[in-house]
């Protein structure tokens, strides 16, 4: 099992690595987040999140996905203080453009932020579900349902909901 742990934080750290590259073409981007993402304060990292343009929402939303996956890998507390930004660079995605990833992937990784976390640690089973149907009903994949009876259905105990889904 450690063997195939590191190996999936290599893959997320080479996938956050390309996303960082292809991010940094944006020269304001590159300006205001300089070399190093975590150490940004909340208010540097909103700057540069205006920075962003549609162009870069694939990118940005590959950053986050590989940024969230190696936190959910790790399971380190000291990481996990990085996820508000993951969580406001999704949000940033939303806003540019929700197509990205077969047109599901900005609502299906904001689905699982939303619904990962009991809501007393900032989880919100309503929210995810909300974005977790929107990304089902609009792709033409299957994880979105997967996702919603993993991060809603049995987080909340909807035995019948579950079943259905999957």
């Amino acid at each position: 099992a450690t063997r195939l742990k590191r190996r999936i934080q290599l893959s997320y750290a080479a996938g956050r690595t390309h996303a960082e590259q292809a991010l940094s073409q944006n020269s304001d981007w590159k300006a205001a987040v300089g070399d190093d993402l975590e150490s940004l304060s909340p208010e540097a990292f909103s700057t540069a999140l205006t920075t962003l343009e549609k162009d870069d929402a694939e990118a940005a939303f590959w950053l986050a996905f590989c940024w969230g996956g190696t936190m959910q890998v790790e399971l380190d507390p000291a990481s996990a203080t990085q996820l508000p930004k993951v969580e406001r660079l999704i949000a940033r995605v939303l806003e540019l453009d929700d197509t990205v990833f077969f047109n599901v992937g900005p609502d299906m990784l904001t689905g699982v932020l939303y619904g990962f976390r009991a809501p007393a640690l900032g989880g919100n089973p309503e929210a995810a579900e909300k974005h977790l149907k929107r990304a089902a009903e609009r792709g033409g994949i299957l994880l979105p349902r997967v996702l919603l009876a993993q991060f809603v259905y049995a987080q909340t105990e909807r035995e019948e909901d579950f079943r259905t889904t999957l």
